[in-house]
Parts: structure tokens; sequence; C-alpha cells
């Protein structure tokens, strides 16, 4: 985990274009994903699609913000073989290129544009954390493009993830996560989304939360995986105006900034640590699921 954490802050990352999205598009995101991945599915009982849907039938499905495909992969693995899946990003650098089966396809189309052409095509549209790039505005108009896009009784998934709870350490890098995600103009309230799914005409609004163990052995790829999101949004954090280097006075547990990059790598470390001794530290993720009305 030291390696892990040691390489993510020596390193130059590779940041995308869009100003606003804080998480690197680098191999090293691309292997944080497959775990993110994985850890995800355990959550949910190694469930990809817990919306109603028979996968064993022909599917059209898309993936909004694939990345670096490990959902739409998956899902490719365990849907029919007639099924077609499309996989958008904003950017194509993660794309698996190599791996793809041929009923798989990848395009660079934002969430926020989705295609006139493919209005009441898909019979599923998934889509997983993009609270760290979607403005409010732009919630509203990617649900709405969903909405759009799915067939009649087709099926939107979500996941995002909540708050997270261990320390003082913890609870310090929150409001300074906060603070950074406020700064971009990104909008990160999971409570808002089933108003916004309701709003655009969505029925059968389910929620499925999850608590992430992040203590102990148990915990541990939840964990690492949780750090490496945060150590990777350091450029973020370092050219963020207020965030860093607000001169030489005192600093509250709960204070909205530090004064070096030095003390912002020790409070990673300091959470970390605190995340993995801290008994019943947390971290909640929700999956949302709705459905397109027939009518």
């Amino acid at each position: 985990m030291a390696a892990s954490s040691s390489k993510a802050e020596s390193q130059p990352r590779l940041f995308h274009s869009v100003n606003q999205y804080l998480l690197p598009c680098d191999d090293e995101e691309g292997e944080r994903l497959q775990l993110q991945h994985q850890v995800i599915k355990r959550l949910y009982e190694g469930r990809l699609v817990l919306a109603p849907i028979d996968l064993t039938q022909p599917l059209f499905i898309l993936d909004c913000g694939t990345g670096a495909g490990v959902w739409l992969l998956d899902v490719a693995r365990a849907a029919h073989p007639s099924s077609v899946l499309h996989g958008i990003d904003i950017s194509p650098r993660l794309f698996p290129l190599a791996s793809r089966p041929g009923n798989v396809s990848l395009a660079v189309t934002s969430v926020t544009a989705l295609p006139a052409a493919w209005t009441g095509r898909f019979d599923l549209v998934h889509q997983r954390l993009l609270y760290l790039a979607l403005q409010r505005t732009q919630w509203e108009a990617a649900i709405a493009g969903i909405f759009r896009v799915l067939r009649p009784g087709g099926w939107v998934q979500l996941g995002e993830a909540g708050r997270w709870r261990a320390g003082p350490a913890a609870e310090r890098l929150s409001g300074l996560i906060g603070r950074l995600l406020a700064s971009h103009g990104l909008a990160w309230d999971v409570d808002v989304l089933p108003r916004l799914l309701e709003e655009a005409g969505f029925v059968d609004i389910t929620i499925e939360e999850r608590d992430t163990p992040m203590a102990g052995e148990e915990g541990r790829d939840a964990r690492v995986n949780l750090m490496n999101v945060f150590r990777s949004m350091k450029t973020p954090f370092m050219q963020t105006e207020g965030l860093v280097g607000q001169g030489p006075g005192p600093r509250s547990s709960t204070s909205g900034s530090v004064r070096s990059e030095a003390e912002l790598d020790a409070l990673f470390d300091a959470a970390e640590k605190e995340y993995e001794v801290t008994k019943n530290s947390s971290a909640m993720f929700y999956m949302i699921y709705a459905r397109k009305p027939e009518n």
C-alpha cells in the first residue's frame, strides 16, 4: 500500500483537458478503476445490474463515463451474445481498445450531449461515480438526456459515493474536498439524485445503499481505492486558490485549508491511518435505479 501511495504522490499525473474534472486519465487511474470495480461489485453481492432487467435477452446497453470500460466489459461477459453495448467518455485515453469483444463499441461523447440518433434506443443506461465530473446543471442535462435515449420501459442505473466517517483527520479532509468541489462548481449531493430522476419523468425509483467497511484487512481494498482517489486529486488541490498555502497561522482540525504540500500529504496519511485502525470506519455507496414509463 505504501508503494502505491508513494507512486501516486511522486509522479506527475495526466489529467483531462476539461478543467472541472478532478481525476487523472493515466494508466495508474486505469488500475485504480479496476480495483474500484471489484470493491463495488463485492458490495452488491456480485450484481452488476440491480435494475430488474433480464440479461439473458438481447439488449442495447449504454455506459456513460465508461473510463477503462471495466463495468462495460464485465456486463458484456454476462449479457446475451447478441446484445449491443456502447461505452462513452469525454476522453479515449483509458478505452480498452485491445480487449473489447465485437459487440462493444466506444466513443468520445459526453453524457450531457447524447446524440439525437440514440433517442429511444437503449434498454439500460449505466453511469457511475461522476460526482467529480458534473456540475449541478450538467446533472440535470445528463439525466434528461438519459431519459431521452432510453426506450419506453427502459432503466437507468446510477452509482455514487456518499460521505465517509473515521475521525478528525478524515473529517478535515472531507471539508477540504468539499471546498475543492465547490470551487469547481461540482455538486456532491447524492440525496438530490432521486428528485432529479423524478423531475425528468422516471418512475419506480429505488435506492440500494451500502456501508463500505474501511478498517483492517476487510476494508483494505476499499481504503486503498478511496485514498488513491484523494491523492490523485493532489494537483487540483495545489492549483485551487485558497486551499493550500494560506500563511503561517494555526489550523484547526476542521480548517478549510492547509499551509503546504507537506501538510496536505500528512493529512492524507493521517486520514488513511484513521480508516485502517478506527473500528466501524466506513464510506457510503448508493445504487439508484429507475424506469422510464411505457407511455
